[in-house]
């Protein structure tokens, strides 16, 4: 009886001691320097979000454009940084009467005068502008018909016919070089007086531009037989037009005027002088008629759709998870009469796209955005970038106040974090608390040191990245951080540790940067995954523990002369990582 008594007692002090024992590692830890308690009962303060990528700037790809009454040109905006989440813009004209912008940048000139058009980012108010100066549509010709008769006393009105059509100035002065056989007043009125020939001359106010007109007077009227029409049919697209010839038969009848008139003026007009211009898609007969005798002849004019020739998009954007972008077609060309499109994205799992052209990003990844015209089936296509947004905190306790907020991520899909540090006190309680995989960038920090069991034991961290301010790892800085499968060790770094990365079983590969002069016992032992080792620089034997790697790496780094390099491992068949062989590669 007394010898089980002595036997529970010696179970019982024994448990004593590793519970204390146990106790003091975590205490020591969160003693260290590198990482003390930070105590209290006091609540974190609330979480803030992370900053997003913020605009610093936009410009457009011209500073001034000179354009055509009617003419059009599509403006590029570039937004700085090309990465900045938020890439709305909007557009504005100083003077819609001269000129106008569409919300994809498409300029459009109204009238003579000139326009400022501004574009603005949504995030910061970034501006960049482009002068616009419309100028009026030239005079290219003009033309009349090229000959006439009349009857002493008789009158006919002469057309003159300016191209373009939409010219700007088309007023026009008129002359006849024989008075004495006719004259022709402010408006092309022509009258006969006497039995003879003259000509008949318009010019126009814009280019001088002219054109003649032969006029015959008789003391007799010749009758009008017939009148027939260059063409019998034609086609145009919306918006165009096209001139129609009139030939009265015969040549030499007195009186050669004629009216005009469309069957259908909704599809297409015709002016006086037989100009026809297409309104919209249908059909129309246009008939001429003779004054004299009312002969008459017709043209049948199909009125097309202007189709799509092209469609456009900006190649490329970026967004941060749940960022917005409306994306803005461009269609070629710009009066083409069915501009009605279609989106669709690759990937709706990464980024989706309204019919409006809005992207909302949702997942990290990469995804295409395509647009379709909904005439000819023309496409464009934008590639998204969208990267997960990652949360950046100057203080453990910000971080901590975050981290709670998260779900409990069991899929082993780590958090990534930046954490822009002085002091790493805290810092270990807070993860091993939390029991969430977490990967931690400290590359913005300012500590010098990752204290000795810094991160003892942290199970649940994956990665990390050490800041460059750092320029020694204590011991068992990382021991035992299982879930441990990168670490980046910056070149500031002089030494490493003893058992710094100890028991780090699912750490596959590690650079040792060519500041390191010191690495210490069991450095890097029973990390049983680790099978590629990087040397940047050289270490000396003595300062390069026996037992710092398993196998026999440091001979053969040694042997190598202190080989700069990678060196590969294998552990043979049956046998543990402390007889993993190594082999340098380069």
């Amino acid at each position: 009886m007394k010898d089980y008594r002595k036997l529970f007692g010696i179970i019982f002090v024994a448990t004593i001691i590793v519970c204390t024992m146990a106790a003091c590692d975590l205490l020591g830890g969160l003693g260290n320097s590198g990482l003390s308690g930070g105590g209290g009962g006091n609540e974190p303060p609330p979480y803030s979000p992370p900053s997003s990528v913020t605009v610093t700037g936009v410009s457009l790809d011209k500073s001034s454009v000179n354009l055509l009454v009617g003419g059009t040109e599509a403006l590029t905006p570039t937004i700085t940084p090309s990465n900045a989440t938020n890439q709305n813009l909007t557009w504005t004209s100083s003077n819609d009467s001269a000129a106008t912008v569409s919300a994809g940048g498409l300029v459009a000139a109204v009238a003579a005068g000139t326009a400022i058009i501004t574009v603005k980012t949504q995030d910061g108010d970034k501006t960049a502008n482009c002068t616009v100066t419309v100028n009026p549509v030239p005079v290219s010709s003009v033309s009349l018909k090229p000959s006439t008769n009349l009857i002493v006393g008789g009158t006919e009105t002469l057309v003159p016919i300016i191209a373009p059509p939409n010219a700007a100035n088309q007023n026009v002065t008129w002359n006849s070089n024989n008075t004495g056989v006719a004259t022709v007043s402010a408006n092309g009125t022509v009258t006969a007086v006497t039995a003879g020939t003259g000509i008949i001359t318009v010019k126009t106010a814009d280019g001088n531009k002219t054109a003649d007109c032969i006029v015959t007077v008789v003391n007799s009227a010749i009758a009008v037989n017939s009148v027939s029409l260059n063409k019998s049919s034609t086609s145009l697209n919306v918006g165009s037009y096209e001139y129609l010839n009139a030939t009265i038969n015969p040549s030499n009848a007195t009186n050669q005027n004629l009216t005009w008139e469309s069957s259908n003026a909704s599809a297409a007009t015709v002016s006086a002088g037989g100009l026809v211009t297409a309104v919209a898609a249908g059909m129309t007969t246009i008939t001429v008629k003779t004054q004299d005798g009312d002969k008459t002849a017709s043209c049948m004019v199909t009125v097309n759709t202007i189709p799509v020739s092209g469609v456009s998009l900006k190649p490329s954007t970026s967004l941060d998870v749940g960022g917005t972008e409306t994306l803005y077609a461009t269609i070629t060309p710009s009066n083409a009469t069915n501009k009605n499109v279609t989106w669709v994205s690759s990937n709706p799992s990464v980024a989706t796209v309204s019919a409006g052209g809005l992207v909302t990003a949702v997942a990290a990844g990469t995804v295409t955005i395509t647009v379709t015209t909904v005439d000819s089936n023309k496409t464009a296509s934008c590639d998204v970038t969208v990267t997960a947004s990652i949360p950046t905190f100057t203080t453990v306790a910000t971080f901590e106040a975050w981290l709670k907020e998260q779900k409990q991520n069991y899929n082993k899909t780590p958090y990534n974090t930046a954490l822009n540090l002085s002091s790493l006190d805290g810092l270990k309680a807070v993860l091993n608390a939390s029991n969430k995989y977490v990967s931690l960038d400290l590359s913005g920090s300012t500590f010098t040191s990752i204290g000795e069991k810094a991160f003892y034991s942290c199970v649940n961290l994956t990665s990390i990245t050490i800041a460059d301010s750092v320029t020694s790892i204590g011991k068992y800085a990382f021991y035992q951080c299982t879930g441990l499968t990168s670490v980046t060790i910056p070149d500031s770094v002089t030494s490493i540790g003893a058992s710094a990365f100890n028991a780090c079983f699912y750490l596959t590969s590690v650079t040792i940067p060519s500041g390191v002069t010191e690495i210490g016992t069991a450095a890097f032992l029973a990390c049983s995954s680790l099978t590629s080792v990087k040397f940047d620089g050289t270490i000396d034997s003595s300062k390069f523990a026996d037992n710092a790697f398993d196998g026999d790496l440091r001979s053969k780094y040694l042997a190598a002369g202190g080989g700069i390099g990678t060196y590969r491992g294998t552990t043979p068949i049956g046998q543990s990582s402390s007889s993993m062989r190594w082999t340098k590669q380069n």
